[in-house]
């Protein structure tokens, strides 16, 4: 929430997709922090790093929570304002949902750490 009004700010003097970028690059580190506080194990620091991760997970989120809504408002079509902005909103709570059954089973196999990691795998070709 803290990061929301920086990236609202920032897209006013910076292209959208290229804070969009950023966000994302951020959120793909965000994750790698995350997993690897699960091989971390019960190291001195370990749940600080997962913390941090999940923190830093935020600021990249935030760059998608205020950007996204205004640019489909600027550039979508009218006839499928209301769409896209369905599709977006509608992708949060999904894909959360999701998250905790991949996690769950993760978590009963390998471990929860691969969770993340497999999703920073997955969406680091779209942050470049």
């Amino acid at each position: 929430a803290i990061a929301s009004p920086i990236c609202g700010q920032l897209v006013l003097s910076q292209p959208a997709f290229r804070i969009l970028g950023i966000g994302l690059s951020i959120w793909v580190a965000a994750l790698l922090l995350s997993g690897l506080a699960y091989f971390a194990g019960d190291a001195p620091g370990a749940f600080l790093l997962f913390l941090a991760g999940r923190a830093l997970s935020g600021v990249g989120e935030a760059a998608f929570q205020c950007i996204v809504p205004p640019y489909v408002e600027d550039f979508a079509p009218a006839a499928y304002k209301g769409l896209c902005l369905a599709l977006f909103y509608t992708a949060i709570p999904v894909g959360t949902a999701i998250g905790y059954e991949f996690g769950a089973l993760l978590a009963e196999g390998p471990g929860w750490g691969w969770a993340f990691l497999l999703e920073a795998a997955a969406m680091a070709p779209f942050a470049a």
